[in-house]
């Protein structure tokens, strides 16, 4: 398994996907968590989005019509999550569709629109980006977003105060999934997290990243990848 910060934007996540995806040519899925703005109602700060399908919303054609681009999650690391859900209390988790675009939603209106326009229930940046990476490659691609606003007038604020919280339960989470299978590729891209393979077993240790996670991520746009291969080798 190998871990990244995957850096801000669709382009720069897939391009950091890509960089990992050829450095570690056996894994088999790349995952791409980081936070959301809710589009769904039912949707409150702290649950956690598991993409059955990534739509990038912002992809928009001219001179012709077409549909939006739709990347489908990882049908097995879905089942596989799906099982694990239940054991999982003190948060809500939710399998359906993610919106993927470079841009923040800061308005209500916006935030309507792009629901009606893919049939999101949440929007982040970069799913897409790491989904286009691993169809290029030919494996399987998850995104998994935990909620911090409402992709409102308030979210900017809301982002940054929420962030602890989402991240924690989305690691509760994640760490189901990297625990039963090691060929992955894991992008996140804001926050921390630490890695560690005790008796050389592949188990992920996951620490809420701190509020200063803001700058981190302004900052990671042109960083190279920082992988930690869990089985102890830099």
């Amino acid at each position: 398994m190998a871990l990244a910060r995957a850096g801000h934007g669709k382009t720069q996540c897939a391009v950091q996907a890509q960089y990992l995806i050829g450095r570690f040519p056996s894994a088999a899925l790349v995952v791409c968590v980081d936070a959301a703005g809710s589009l769904d109602p039912n949707l409150s700060v702290g649950d956690v989005v598991v993409g059955t399908e990534t739509v990038e919303h912002d992809y928009r054609l001219l001179f012709a019509t077409k549909p939006l681009p739709r990347f489908r999650g990882d049908i097995a690391a879905l089942m596989r999550l799906r099982g694990a859900s239940a054991g999982l209390s003190g948060f809500r988790i939710a399998f359906d569709v993610i919106a993927s675009g470079d841009e923040d939603v800061v308005s209500s209106s916006r935030a309507a629109e792009i629901q009606a326009q893919t049939g999101a229930v949440c929007v982040a940046w970069e799913g897409s980006g790491a989904a286009r990476a691993a169809a290029f490659n030919n494996i399987g691609s998850l995104e998994i977003r935990g909620i911090t606003d409402a992709a409102n007038k308030e979210a900017p604020q809301d982002f940054h105060d929420n962030l602890p919280i989402a991240m924690a339960n989305l690691f509760r989470l994640l760490e189901v999934l990297l625990t039963t299978e090691s060929r992955y590729a894991v992008c996140q891209t804001s926050g921390n997290y630490h890695a560690r393979a005790p008796d050389r077993k592949r188990i992920l240790s996951a620490r809420p990243p701190r509020p200063s996670v803001r700058t981190k991520r302004v900052n990671s746009t042109n960083t190279t990848p920082r992988m930690i291969p869990l089985d102890g080798s830099v």
